[in-house]
C-alpha cells in the first residue's frame, strides 16, 4: 500500500451535486437491475455529468472500469477484494473497457457477479466497488466527495429501496442534494424486488398505498421547513422490509447584525461553553452548520443568520464542553457542504489514517477520529477550552535579528528528520545553532493536500498540517528557536489555493471547471503564466482582508517572526501570458506589496517580509526600498565556480546589492538575500559529482575536493553584505539530486521525499545508513560554514561591516577577491576557484597587521605573497601600501580581518525583565554559579574545543554581566531564570 493516499487536486471531487439531478431524472450510477444479487447480472451506467465529473468530455473509446468487491472479510471501505485492474503496467485491460452511450455516459455489464470476481463460495459479497478511468488512469470518475463508488449487493428475499430522490453511491448511501422550499412539491418513487404490498410515507403520513406491485410513487407538497422523512415499506407475507431517506428544507434566512466583537471564524465565549461562528459568504442564500453537536443533521436551531449587508452568516452554538473537540461543516444553499476555511484544524478522511501509521507511531497523539458515515471531504474542528501554550520569556522578550544581517537556514521538515515531526526537529537545534545561522525558514506547514508534499498546494491557511504533529509542538519548536536567538520564518503560499480549499469550492463554475466570476477571492483565470492551482485576486477587498487575517494569525498566535512569500511576482492583476512581460516592472503589483507590507508591520513591527520575486532589478529595488527582502538566486554562478569552471558564468558580482541595482541610480539598501542553493535548485554537490572539472591532483568530482571547494563558496557568499540563505544540508555537501526518486533513481521526482543527511542509503549495507555528519570531509565543511557565518551573527559590534556599501571586488575569473570595509571591521577575502594554482593581485585597505580569520589550506599547502610590503608570520601578515600578489592552491580561500577577532571579549549585560543587552550572541541556557547577583561579572573562556557546556541552572539578577571570549561558544543545557 502507498505511504499516503493523496487528496485529489481537482476541485469537482469535493463539490456536491446540485438539485439538477432531480430535475433531469438522471444520476451518477444507474443499474439495469435495482437489486443485484451475488449470482445475478447487472449493467452499470455511469453518467460523467454527475459526481466528480472526472471523465467529463473524455474520449468515448478510452474508458475502463477498475472494480472489486467488499465482502464480509473486508476490514474497511477501502478494503477491496478480488480486484479487476483496469491497467497492468500502464496498459489498459481490454476486458474491462466500458461502452460509450454518448453524452458522457458509459456502461459496463457484470455477468454472474460471484463468478466474474472469482469470490469463493461461503464468502458473502456485500458491495461492488467500481471506478471508471481513462486508459492512462489520469482521469477517474468518482463520487462528488472524491470517494469510491459502491453498488449494494442484495440477498434473494424481498428488498425495497427509494429510487427518487436519488442516493449517491457512497459506501453508506447518502441522499444527493435536494434543494426544495416551502410550498414546492417533491417527486418520490420506490421499488421492490418482488411483487408486494407497498406504502409510501412522508413525515409520518401515508401518501400512497398499492398492493401486488413492484413500484410506487407520489408527489406530496412540502408544508413545513426543517427535517423531512421519506419512507417506503413493502410486505409480501414474509418479513416486511423498509427503506428511508431524510433531507432538510431550509427556512427563510433571518437577517440580524453581527454581535459586537465577533470576527470571522470561531469566537469562543469566556467560559468556553459556546462559540459564535462567523462565515464570510456574500451572494449566498442560506448557510447552516452540521456537526457532532447536532448528529450531523440540519436543524432549525443551527441555521445561520445573515448580516444586513449580506456579506456574512453567523450562529451561536451553546452547550459545548470545554476540552472536547467538535467536528463540523457548513451547508451552503442546501447543496454544498464544506469545512470552515478559517478553521485551525481539519480532519481528513484520505490522509489522517497514515499520520500515526508505522513507522510514525504516536506522531499526533489522540488524533480525533473522522466522522465516517456522517460527513465527506475535509471537516473543520472546534476546540473550546483548547490547552493554552505558555510562551517562555525567550519568546516574549525575543529581539529579532537585524533583517539586513539575517543568515537563514531553509529546510523542509519532511526531509530534514526521519519521522518528520516538530519534536524531532526541535532536538536538532543544537546542530543548526552551531552553524551560526540566526533564522530558520520552514517550507509551508499550513494544511496542504495530502501528507507527502512540499506544501505549496495549500488548502487551509489557518491550520497546521497534522502530519508534522500537534500545533503546540510547533509552538515549542518556535520557543526553543527563540531561546537560541534564532528567528522562525514561514514560507507563506498565497498566490494560489487548491481544490480542497472551501474558498474555492464555495464559488465554483462547474461548467468551465474554474472559480466562478462572483468569487470574492479568485480570478476565473490565472493572470500570469507560472500559476498553479487557482489564482488569487490580490486587488479584491476580500482577498486583502484574508491575507491580513492570515498574517495576524501566524504572527500573533504562533509568534512567528515573518514570512517568505512564495511566487510573489504572481501577486498581480496585470494579465500576461508571456513570462518575459510578466517579469517587467508592474506598478499595480508594487502597490499590492506596499499594502501587504504595511499590513504586516502594523501587526508585528519589524517582522520579515522576504519575496521570491526574481523580477527585474527596478521593481526589486523599489520593493527593497520599502523594507522588503528579495531572494537573490546565485546558484549557477556559485555552482560554476565550485565545479572549477571560471569564465564569466562564475561571476559572483550580482550577490552585491549595490552592484545589482546600480543601473537604477544605485540602491544602498542591503536587502538582497543572495543564496547558492534553495529548495528549487539542483544541489551544488550533485553537479560537482556529475560535471566537475579536473586539474593536476585536483578532481572536483571527489568528495574531499568538492567539500573543500564549498568552503570557498561559503567564504565569499557569507561575507558579502546583506542577508543570506542556505538550503538544508548544503553545509554537508548533500550530493543526491533534487530529482532523486524514492527508489534512488533520478527522474521526474523533484518533490518526492529525500533521505535526511543523517541516514543516507548505503548500497553496500542497506541496514546501516550513512551519516554525512560523521564524515570527516563533510564535518570539516560544516564547521567552516559555522565559523564563517558566526563572524557576522556572533559579534553585533561588527554589524556595520555586513550591511555596508563600501565594497570592492574582482569576481570575474578564477582568482577572486572582495574587500568589505567599515570602521567596525574590515575584511579581505580571496580564493582560487581554478583546478590548479593561480595568482591574483590584492591591495589591503589599510597597512599594518592583518589576521587570518579562516582558511581551508591543508597542512602541506601554503600561500605565497610576493611584494616587499608584505611579511607573513603565523596567522598574521604585515601589509604595506603596495598591492600584493598572492598565489593560492586550487580550491583554497583565506579570510583576513583587520582585527584579531579571537581576542575580543563579548559581554552580556542583564537589564531586567529577561532582556539582554546583546541577545543575538546568546547560545541558550545558563551558567554557574546558581545565582549571578546584580553588579557581578562572570567570564567564560573555554580553552579546549572552543566550546563550554554548562549543565546547572542559574538565576540571573538585573545588572549582572556575563562575558564570553570571542571565537568561543557557550552552550547551556540547564534552566535560565532571569530576574
Amino acid at each position: 500500500m502507498e505511504l499516503v493516499r493523496m487528496k485529489t487536486k481537482i476541485l469537482s471531487l469535493v463539490v456536491l451535486l446540485m438539485g439538477l439531478s432531480t430535475l433531469l431524472q438522471a444520476q451518477l450510477l444507474s443499474l439495469s437491475n435495482q437489486f443485484p444479487t451475488e449470482n445475478g447480472t447487472v449493467t452499470v451506467i455511469m453518467d460523467a455529468n454527475f459526481g466528480n465529473k472526472g471523465l467529463l468530455n473524455a474520449t468515448p473509446s478510452n474508458v475502463y472500469v477498475h472494480t472489486g468487491v467488499i465482502t464480509n472479510l473486508s476490514t474497511s471501505p477501502t478494503s477491496w477484494r478480488y480486484v479487476k485492474f483496469s491497467q497492468n503496467f500502464n496498459q489498459p485491460n481490454p476486458s474491462l473497457q466500458a461502452t460509450s452511450l454518448g453524452n458522457n455516459r458509459w456502461q459496463f455489464t457484470i455477468t454472474d457477479i460471484r463468478n466474474f470476481y472469482g469470490v469463493p463460495a461461503g464468502e458473502q459479497i456485500q458491495k461492488i466497488t467500481i471506478l471508471f478511468r481513462n486508459g492512462a488512469g489520469t482521469q477517474v470518475q468518482r463520487n462528488a466527495d472524491g470517494s469510491d463508488m459502491y453498488i449494494q449487493v442484495y440477498g434473494s428475499g424481498l428488498q425495497t429501496a427509494i429510487t427518487n430522490p436519488f442516493k449517491a453511491p457512497t459506501f453508506t448511501p447518502t441522499t444527493e442534494s435536494i434543494s426544495k422550499t416551502l410550498g414546492e412539491s417533491i417527486s418520490i418513487s420506490a421499488a421492490a424486488s418482488q411483487s408486494a404490498n407497498m406504502r409510501l410515507y412522508y413525515n409520518g403520513a401515508q401518501i400512497a398505498s398499492q398492493n401486488g406491485v413492484t413500484s410506487i410513487s407520489a408527489t406530496p407538497t412540502i408544508t413545513a421547513a426543517g427535517q423531512q422523512l421519506i419512507k417506503v415499506e413493502a410486505d409480501n407475507g414474509g418479513t416486511p422490509v423498509a427503506d428511508s431517506i431524510e433531507f432538510f428544507v431550509t427556512p427563510a434566512t433571518v437577517v440580524e447584525a453581527l454581535p459586537n466583537g465577533m470576527q470571522d471564524g470561531a469566537n469562543y465565549s469566556n467560559d468556553q461553553t459556546s462559540v459564535t461562528l462567523v462565515l464570510y459568504a456574500p451572494n449566498k442564500t442560506s448557510v447552516a452548520v452540521v456537526g457532532d453537536f447536532n448528529n450531523w443533521t440540519q436543524t432549525l436551531q443551527h441555521q445561520m443568520k445573515r448580516t444586513p449587508d449580506g456579506l456574512r452568516y453567523w450562529v451561536t452554538i451553546n452547550g459545548l464542553t470545554p476540552g472536547n473537540e467538535y467536528a463540523y461543516q457548513y451547508v451552503i444553499d442546501n447543496n454544498l457542504q464544506v469545512a470552515d476555511y478559517m478553521t485551525e484544524k481539519i480532519l481528513d478522511p484520505w490522509n489522517d489514517p497514515y499520520i500515526n501509521a508505522a513507522p510514525y507511531t504516536n506522531r499526533y497523539p489522540n488524533l480525533k477520529a473522522y466522522p465516517t458515515g456522517k460527513a465527506s471531504g475535509a471537516v473543520s474542528v472546534l476546540e473550546p477550552g483548547k490547552a493554552t501554550y505558555n510562551w517562555s520569556a525567550a519568546t516574549t522578550g525575543f529581539q529579532k535579528p537585524d533583517k539586513r544581517n539575517l543568515v537563514v537556514y531553509e529546510l523542509l521538515l519532511r526531509d530534514f528528520v526521519a519521522n518528520s515531526s516538530w519534536n524531532t526537529l526541535r532536538d536538532t537545534l543544537a546542530y543548526i545553532s552551531k552553524l551560526g545561522v540566526n533564522a530558520i525558514h520552514l517550507m509551508p506547514f499550513t494544511e496542504f493536500e495530502g501528507n507527502n508534499s512540499w506544501g505549496y498546494n495549500p488548502a487551509f491557511m489557518f491550520a497546521t498540517d497534522k502530519f508534522y504533529g500537534p500545533e503546540n509542538t510547533l509552538k515549542e519548536f518556535i520557543d526553543s528557536c527563540h531561546g537560541r536567538g534564532i528567528a522562525v520564518i514561514l514560507d507563506l503560499v498565497l498566490n494560489h489555493q487548491f481544490g480542497l480549499s472551501p474558498m474555492v469550492q464555495m464559488y465554483w463554475d462547474a461548467a468551465n471547471n474554474r472559480p466562478a466570476a462572483n468569487s470574492p477571492w479568485f480570478n476565473t483565470e490565472a493572470k500570469h503564466p507560472f500559476n498553479v492551482g487557482y489564482d488569487m485576486n490580490h486587488e479584491a477587498p476580500a482577498t486583502a482582508k484574508f491575507v491580513e487575517d492570515v498574517m495576524r494569525h501566524w504572527l500573533t498566535k504562533f509568534k512567528l517572526d515573518g514570512f517568505r512569500w512564495d511566487l510573489s511576482k504572481g501577486f498581480t492583476q496585470t494579465f500576461n501570458t508571456d513570462a518575459g512581460a510578466w517579469s517587467q516592472y508592474d506598478q499595480s503589483r508594487v502597490n499590492i506589496w506596499q499594502r501587504i507590507y504595511n499590513q504586516s508591520q502594523a501587526i508585528s513591527p519589524n517582522c520579515y517580509m522576504i519575496l521570491e520575486h526574481l523580477g527585474v532589478d527596478q521593481e526589486e529595488a523599489t520593493l527593497a526600498n520599502m523594507g522588503m527582502l528579495l531572494w537573490g538566486k546565485m546558484t549557477d554562478q556559485y555552482n560554476e565556480a565550485s565545479m572549477g569552471y571560471t569564465g564569466s558564468s562564475s561571476n559572483f558580482e550580482r550577490a552585491f546589492h549595490t552592484t545589482r541595482w546600480s543601473s537604477f541610480g544605485g540602491n544602498n539598501t542591503p536587502h538582497l538575500m543572495a543564496y547558492a542553493e534553495s529548495h528549487d535548485e539542483e544541489r551544488l554537490a550533485f553537479k560537482n559529482v556529475r560535471f566537475g572539472n579536473s586539474g593536476p591532483s585536483h578532481n572536483t568530482k571527489s568528495l574531499s575536493v568538492y567539500a573543500r571547494r564549498m568552503q570557498s563558496v561559503a567564504a565569499f557568499l557569507f561575507t558579502t553584505p546583506g542577508p543570506k540563505m542556505m538550503w538544508q544540508f548544503g553545509e554537508l555537501s548533500y550530493d543526491s539530486s533534487i530529482n532523486m526518486c524514492e527508489n534512488f533513481t533520478i527522474g521526474d521526482c523533484r518533490t518526492s521525499p529525500k533521505p535526511p543527511a543523517w541516514a543516507m542509503p548505503n548500497p553496500l549495507s542497506p541496514a546501516s545508513p550513512i551519516n554525512y555528519n560523521a564524515n570527516t570531509f563533510r564535518r570539516t565543511q560544516r564547521d567552516m560554514f559555522g565559523k564563517i557565518i558566526s563572524l557576522r551573527t556572533k559579534y553585533p559590534s561588527y554589524l556595520p561591516t555586513f550591511v555596508t556599501n563600501d565594497v570592492d571586488f574582482s569576481l570575474n575569473g578564477a582568482f577572486k577577491w572582495q574587500r568589505i570595509k567599515s570602521n567596525a571591521l574590515k575584511l579581505v577575502v580571496m580564493g582560487n576557484f581554478d583546478v590548479q594554482a593561480q595568482s591574483g593581485i590584492v591591495q589591503f585597505p589599510t597597512t599594518g597587521t592583518w589576521y587570518v580569520y579562516a582558511h581551508n589550506l591543508q597542512a602541506f599547502e601554503t600561500f605565497t605573497a610576493v611584494n616587499a610590503g608584505l611579511s607573513a608570520s603565523g596567522i598574521t601578515i604585515n601589509a604595506g601600501a603596495e598591492s600584493q600578489t598572492f598565489n593560492l592552491p586550487a580550491g583554497a580561500f583565506i579570510i583576513f580581518t583587520d582585527k584579531d577577532v579571537t581576542a575580543v571579549v563579548t559581554q552580556f549585560t542583564f537589564t531586567g525583565n529577561g532582556n539582554w543587552s546583546n541577545p543575538a550572541n546568546w547560545q541558550g541556557g545558563n551558567i554557574p554559579p546558581s545565582v549571578l547577583p546584580a553588579g557581578s561579572t562572570i567570564t567564560v573562556n573555554p580553552t579546549a574545543g572552543g566550546e563550554s557546556v554548562l549543565d546547572v541552572s542559574l538565576t540571573v539578577q538585573q545588572g549582572a554581566t556575563l562575558q564570553v571570549a570571542a571565537g568561543k561558544t557557550l552552550r547551556i543545557t540547564g534552566n535560565l531564570i532571569r530576574q
